[in-house]
């Protein structure tokens, strides 16, 4: 592990405990949109998004590019929904990009075609992250809820790539694809994508139904799951093709999946700048606290102010609060994952 890592990795300790972060960091999360083309059974954002979408004008978020930068960010993940149903999404690319800010996507590939995947190499997008939840279309398609989703997938990843994208795959962890988990370590490879990132089914109630948590859990295939999380470590070890979680990110997965007692922590709020379709700097995905917009207020005030302070400690309380505790566990892999993940 890299010195710099390391201290990267202390200072978030030392966040914790005093409750004002020691990072700076260089890298931040945007949901730009909360619409989404796809009807996902990990997730029910789409069924909700048609009220609760209030996205933000080109010029808002032109704002907020301009703030993400003069506090250093160099280094942008723009998520959704889905961000390519985000109708400036060209234009804030292009922004950014101008700004000297590496913009990555996560998508699932449904909006894409030759000509937009032409003009993000034109604009100069840093790469994409595709979502890729089973090598048999049959799966892939449960899964995006969205018939022939696969085939068109693959063929925008495939052309993507040989135009000289870069990109990798992200894969979920669930009942239903787990027969399926190593061949998307080697389809990743076979497309053209330079790794992968598994990241397990987490049932976090704003975003799913209990019902499609009862489908997707992990109950009745955890031996199978224990085997296959053992051969991606091995992978990992032995050869060259990337697999973005950490080692101890996967054997962590061994315990998620069967609910057993995780540490009572979540270190986002110390080292991720996380920010909702509204502008709003927020805590984590799973609790969009807002704590001030990006579009009026400088990051720099945000970052360490008395309301973020007072949010933290309120966020160790996971031991004996309820609700703070379900906010930590929700989201307790996505820090340990994202601190060594390149």
């Amino acid at each position: 592990m890299k010195i710099q890592t390391l201290k990267n990795i202390a200072n978030v300790y030392i966040s914790f405990l005093t409750n004002k972060s020691k990072i700076r960091p260089k890298r931040a999360g945007w949901y730009i949109t909360d619409t989404c083309n796809a009807r996902c059974i990990k997730c029910d954002i789409w069924k909700t998004e048609p009220k609760n979408s209030k996205d933000l004008t080109l010029e808002n978020n032109q704002k907020i590019i301009d703030n993400l930068s003069s506090f250093g960010i160099d280094n942008l993940d723009i998520v959704g929904g889905e961000p390519f149903c985000f109708p400036h999404i060209f234009e804030l690319i292009d922004y950014a990009c101008k700004k000297d800010i590496k913009v990555e996507l996560n998508t699932n590939g449904l909006a894409l075609n030759k000509e937009r995947i032409d003009k993000l190499l034109r604009i100069g997008v840093y790469r994409l992250g595709f979502s890729v939840d089973g090598v048999n279309p049959s799966t892939h398609d449960k899964i995006i809820g969205i018939k022939g989703a696969y085939v068109k997938l693959t063929k925008n990843i495939r052309y993507y790539t040989s135009k000289g994208g870069v990109g990798h795959m992200s894969s979920l962890i669930s009942a239903i694809n787990a027969d399926e988990l190593i061949d998307l370590y080697h389809l990743a490879q076979k497309i053209g994508l330079d790794g992968i990132i598994y990241q397990p089914f987490q049932y976090v109630p704003a975003f799913i139904s209990d019902k499609k948590k009862e489908e997707l859990s992990y109950e009745k295939y955890i031996k199978k799951i224990d085997n296959v999380l053992n051969k991606l470590i091995k992978l990992k070890k032995n050869n060259d093709f990337t697999i973005y979680n950490s080692v101890p990110y996967i054997k962590k997965v061994k315990h998620f999946i069967r609910n057993e007692k995780m540490p009572n922590f979540c270190f986002a709020p110390y080292c991720h700048i996380i920010i909702d379709n509204q502008g709003n700097l927020v805590p984590c995905t799973a609790y969009r606290k807002k704590l001030g917009s990006l579009v009026e207020i400088p990051l720099e005030k945000l970052w360490n102010s008395k309301e973020y302070i007072k949010t933290r400690k309120w966020l160790k309380k996971a031991g004996t609060d309820a609700k703070a505790k379900a906010a930590n566990k929700a989201l307790f892999l996505l820090p340990l994952n994202s601190l060594t993940k390149k």
